[in-house]
């Protein structure tokens, strides 16, 4: 079932990025990760058709939309089957 949340999550995050102007896409790097081999970051969308930016990420999206856990630093918890069951629905 973990797999199955992970692909509906994959083809969610894919959907919303094709969904979005790609002029207005920015990728924001923070740091690298504890292990120095990856990088943190998020991509961002400019939501604002003003002058001043307005910027919505999409790890807000993901965390909005019930899809994932926040990264806390702490021991990964596992996922309970019907959270998962409900990842799969919602993220169709």
């Amino acid at each position: 079932m973990e797999k199955e949340a992970a692909v509906a999550v994959k083809n969610f995050v894919i959907k919303w990025l094709k969904d979005q102007d790609s002029k207005k896409l920015y990728l924001q790097i923070s740091k690298f990760d504890k292990y120095g081999g990856r990088y943190v970051g998020d991509i961002l969308v400019n939501i604002s058709d003003h002058k001043e930016p307005a910027y919505k990420s999409l790890s807000e999206t993901l965390l909005e939309a019930d899809l994932v856990k926040p990264c806390t630093g702490s021991m990964k918890q596992p996922w309970e089957s019907t959270k998962l069951r409900k990842i799969v629905k919602e993220a169709k």
